[in-house]
């Protein structure tokens, strides 16, 4: 829920914050299209007033990304949205979502990892960490990853320090 006193012209606070939470919604909810139909038009009114609501910022640029293929732009509201409000790991999920529509898988690695320092169990960013398959090295480097010792060695290892957490 979005709690900025900001108004836009012409528009009260409940009017603008309806708007923003119903975008948010139709994002979490998968809607990507109907989510950057609301906060688009939202940002099409506050003319840059909204700069310091980084959820709104976030979902914003996943929004986009996701639906207008402008993931320069989408990146730099996520990036700004993350630097507002760093302890939201929402924030962080957007940002990683963003960069891994534009290819940038390393950056996305990063922004999961800060995300999951932030709030380990939250449920997004654990899915991205999955869909990003991030595993550790084989035991044995000189032998392949399906090499039956290193599966054996693997999970050795997982059972004594447990799943891989970075």
């Amino acid at each position: 829920m979005v709690q900025s006193r900001t108004t836009v012209v012409g528009w009260g606070v409940g009017e603008l914050i309806e708007f923003i939470d119903s975008g948010i919604e139709h994002c979490r909810a998968g809607r990507w299209e109907k989510g950057a139909e609301y906060l688009g038009y939202v940002a099409e009114r506050s003319h840059g007033d909204l700069s310091n609501v980084s959820l709104y910022l976030s979902y914003l640029g996943c929004a986009i990304a996701r639906v207008q293929e402008r993931s320069k732009e989408a990146r730099a509201l996520c990036e700004h949205a993350v630097k507002v409000e760093f302890f939201q790991p929402e924030n962080w999920a957007n940002l990683a979502d963003v960069l891994m529509l534009s290819g940038m898988r390393e950056e996305a690695i990063a922004a999961v990892v800060q995300g999951l320092e932030i709030d380990a169990q939250n449920k997004r960013l654990q899915r991205l960490h999955k869909d990003l398959g991030l595993r550790r090295r084989p035991i044995v480097g000189l032998l392949g990853r399906s090499n039956p010792l290193n599966h054996l060695l693997g999970r050795l290892r997982n059972d004594v320090l447990g799943p891989r957490r970075d």
